[in-house]
């Protein structure tokens, strides 16, 4: 389970502080058919009902902007994305009385959609309570709960590649490739292209396969009661001194981490889903941690030999050819480029690494004028 919250910059329909029409609009897209006619769906949701049409989604969220400076964001935007092996839970228990395999939500029948998309809501409007809680705010001396906010949701069954993606950005260097390429090399090189399981190459806009469901949530910076602002793009800090209504203390910014936690929890526990480790969100944070701790020793690697000794790197060359040890492979160069090359490499590694190559070339030409070979 993967929870989004998204950047200003990186939603789609504009930012966030202005008018909600932008964004609504394009949560409409699955709507359109190819006729450019609206087709009958089942709108937005949020904790107070369904079918929820788009005017009155965005006159919600925007009348409840008022009071808020021209500057400041008037609602963010949260996107609710189970993986496929999450999906197929839920289906299994759904399809209960007609065991099967679901590889296309399509193969739904019009009860099983419904039941399907009633518990994606269900679970949806209890991320929101998550939500609220994590705030940890209080109005009028009650505390904030998932029924005092003002949002708007929406399911979504599809998604399309984007240029971000690694296979898009791996075939736009294939195709640059490719245009400059001669005819033998051409056909190699296609045999390369990431494609789909039915063949098509995969580009920028193409649908993607499989299941997709996922839940777009809309929700105002206000609560109902205009008199709380929250933001979940402000970094967590605690509780503060500094910070305090009526005598106590507020928690002050909002804990992304901790939100994700409760909400795979959450997840699990509602669908009674068995998460092996590997799927926790915890051991993904760690991973992470280990591997943005071993880029620092990578560094500090490179930063060590980036100024490498001449006197004494002749000295270490000249011992292990005494002693029949093929320097290349214990250079530092190659145990650093090494570990570098299972990371993505960065500009500022490239740079030291010449700094290093350089070096060694150096040094490789002392002792060939010597008599030696490496």
């Amino acid at each position: 389970m993967y929870i989004g919250i998204c950047k200003p910059k990186q939603m789609t329909g504009g930012d966030n502080k202005g008018s909600s029409d932008n964004l609504i609009s394009y949560l409409t897209k699955e709507e359109i058919t190819e006729d450019g006619e609206l087709e009958e769906s089942e709108g937005f949701f949020n904790q107070e009902g369904d079918f929820i049409k788009a005017e009155d989604a965005k006159k919600l969220i925007d009348d409840n902007s008022v009071g808020l400076k021209k500057e400041d964001s008037k609602f963010f935007m949260l996107t609710v994305n189970p993986s496929e092996k999450e999906i197929k839970w839920i289906l299994k228990d759904v399809t209960a009385e007609n065991p099967r395999e679901i590889k296309d939500i399509k193969e739904l029948s019009p009860e099983e959609l419904k039941d399907y998309h009633q518990r994606l809501k269900e679970y949806s409007n209890e991320v929101m309570n998550l939500y609220a809680e994590q705030f940890d705010r209080t109005v009028d001396g009650k505390k904030i709960i998932g029924e005092d906010l003002v949002y708007v949701a929406k399911i979504e069954e599809s998604r399309e590649y984007k240029i971000t993606d690694k296979q898009v950005q791996d075939n736009n260097k294939l195709f640059h490739q490719i245009r400059v390429a001669d005819e033998l090399t051409k056909k190699e090189l296609e045999t390369k292209l990431h494609r789909t399981a039915e063949g098509t190459i995969i580009e920028s806009g193409l649908k993607k396969e499989g299941l997709q469901s996922h839940v777009h949530i809309v929700v105002s910076r206000f609560d109902k009661s205009k008199k709380t602002k929250m933001s979940p793009l402000a970094n967590s800090r605690g509780y503060s001194d500094q910070h305090q209504v009526g005598g106590r203390k507020i928690k002050v910014g909002f804990s992304r981490l901790e939100f994700s936690l409760n909400c795979e929890q959450k997840f699990d526990e509602k669908f009674n889903y068995q998460r092996n480790y590997y799927e926790r969100e915890s051991y993904k944070v760690q991973q992470k941690r280990n591997q943005n701790q071993k880029k620092g020793n990578i560094i500090n690697t490179i930063d060590k030999y980036g100024h490498i000794d001449p006197i004494n790197s002749l000295q270490f060359a000249g011992r292990t050819l005494q002693n029949g040890v093929n320097t290349r492979n214990l250079s530092p160069v190659n145990i650093a480029k090494n570990e570098i090359n299972k990371l993505n490499p960065i500009n500022e590694f490239r740079y030291k690494m010449d700094l290093i190559k350089q070096a060694q070339q150096q040094i490789k030409q002392v002792i060939k004028s010597g008599g030696l070979e490496l």
